[in-house]
């Protein structure tokens, strides 16, 4: 292939490439790479010109070999249609072909990994996705003992017979065009209204070559419980932009009520014992983790309990 402009250049990093394809494309363009487009048997005459960002096909052709023969002739005509030669992501499951009644949909990995702004994607999953639709349900904050796996774990640490129990992409995971490190500073605790108030302090920097967006997210683990709890919560998160060799502090504040919950006669109560607190890039991606014990349980009056974390960049 004539290469006529740098994004074409396969010696050019993938950042170089994709920063220069971004420059060209118009609006209309840059939408519809968040999107995505839906296939059965027939390819649709005039609606693949814009280079699709992703493709879900429910082909029909019999074997898996006629599957994805239909699948590269529809991703010819994108590339030959489209004003840059841009080829589609194909779903995941698309070459077996089947479409079950009830079956898993998954969320648009480019639309949820991206921001509003097309030129600096940001964001992060609100959602576990399953690796096959038999795995569901699959969420980050699933109540302790409460996967039929359990009594798999003898054989297999993560879970299943002979597959990970895990989410493929887990909740809170985002990608970027830059990469990220995080450092991590000592929870200082304090007192508000007579509970305990929690902060973190966390240095985010950008170590990549462009700019880019990065949202810290913090977890919260009740260990031991009268009741059955969830694995873990999200407590709070903040997003930042940073610009090349750039670091800032963010400083996530929290008061440990938040980690209330009511009892078997429902009336809110913050148990004794110990929390476990997550910093990282998602649920899944842990960056640094800190105790947290409480000698005493405390009623809570759940008028006055917060529900998310306070955060913000110094």
């Amino acid at each position: 292939m004539e290469i006529k402009y740098l994004y074409q250049d396969e010696k050019q990093t993938p950042e170089n490439r994709a920063q220069d394809l971004i420059a060209r494309m118009n609006l209309e363009e840059k939408i519809n790479q968040l999107s995505g487009e839906i296939v059965m048997d027939q390819i649709p005459e005039g609606t693949l010109g814009h280079g699709i960002g992703e493709l879900v096909v429910y082909a029909s052709k019999g074997s898996m070999e006629e599957n994805a023969e239909f699948i590269n002739t529809i991703q010819k005509k994108i590339i030959n249609n489209s004003r840059w030669g841009i080829p589609v992501i194909v779903h995941a499951e698309a070459l077996c072909g089947g479409v079950v009644a009830g079956m898993t949909q998954y969320p648009s990995p480019i639309g949820l990994g991206a921001s509003f702004m097309p030129d600096n994607p940001g964001g992060k999953l609100s959602v576990d996705i399953p690796r096959s639709t038999g795995q569901t349900p699959v969420y980050y904050y699933q109540q302790n003992g409460s996967r039929s796996d359990s009594p798999m774990y003898g054989l297999n640490k993560h879970g299943y017979l002979n597959e990970s129990c895990c989410s493929v992409r887990p909740f809170g995971y985002g990608k970027s065009y830059t990469s990220f490190t995080y450092k991590c500073q000592n929870m200082n605790v304090d007192e508000e209204l007579g509970l305990p108030l929690l902060t973190f302090e966390v240095e985010v920097s950008n170590i990549g070559e462009m700019e880019g967006d990065e949202t810290i997210q913090l977890y919260g683990i009740d260990e031991y419980a009268s009741i059955i709890r969830p694995q873990k919560i999200l407590l709070g998160f903040k997003r930042v932009t940073l610009c090349p060799g750039e670091t800032k502090k963010i400083i996530i504040s929290f008061r440990l009520d938040q980690m209330a919950f009511p009892d078997k006669c429902g009336n809110w109560i913050l148990e004794r014992g110990r929390f476990i607190f997550e910093i990282g890039y998602s649920s899944r991606d842990i960056i640094d983790t800190y105790e947290y014990t409480l000698e005493s349980s405390i009623d809570i009056d759940h008028t006055k309990r917060p529900f998310f974390a306070e955060a913000y960049v110094i």
